[in-house]
């Protein structure tokens, strides 16, 4: 793995502090990322609905078909019960 070649002229402090690293690293590698903060992820939740509901609402400005219109209806109703819909 290339990372280990790194790892070799990294100086470390303790042996706990390149565990530490060693496992963020392999955390990465795997896609994970980073852990995050409650606060934060309800954020990034905040961020996709409101995109999602963007994308919702650009559709039915274009979409013409009753059925369609409706089911999209249904979808911006069911991620925020609370937001404004234009009516059928």
């Amino acid at each position: 793995m290339p990372f280990m070649l790194f790892v070799l002229f990294v100086p470390f402090v303790s042996f706990v502090s390149f565990m530490l690293f060693v496992s963020f690293v392999d955390q990465i590698l795997r896609g994970g990322g980073t852990m995050r903060r409650e606060p934060d992820r309800e954020r990034i939740r905040r961020h996709n609905r409101k995109r999602k509901l963007r994308h919702l609402r650009a559709r039915l400005a274009q979409t013409r078909d009753p059925v369609q219109r409706r089911r999209l209806i249904e979808k911006i109703r069911r991620i925020s019960p609370a937001a404004p819909v234009p009516e059928a």
